[in-house]
């Protein structure tokens, strides 16, 4: 069994989703543990075909933090839930 749930998200130079899913642990004995996994997704809004590379570089840049700390959140959350 695996859930999976969705957040779609936009900005003023992005569309996007943060993405959870979790489901039972197979490093575990007997999946007592759970998995999950997380993506922030990016789409650029406005951007020509030859502009490169360089927004995408800049929007992980200034995004990537806030990402890997709302991944965090979640994942207390279920340990938390745990307890």
């Amino acid at each position: 069994m695996s859930i999976r749930m969705r957040e779609v998200l936009e900005d003023d130079d992005s569309r996007g989703h943060f993405e959870a899913m979790v489901e039972p642990s197979s490093a575990i004995d007997k999946n007592t543990g759970i998995f999950v996994a997380t993506n922030r997704h990016f789409e650029l809004k406005d951007v020509p075909e030859h502009a490169g590379a360089r927004e995408a570089i800049e929007k992980l840049d200034k995004e990537f933090e806030i990402a890997l700390k709302n991944s965090e959140e979640l994942i207390n959350h279920f340990v938390e839930m745990a307890e």
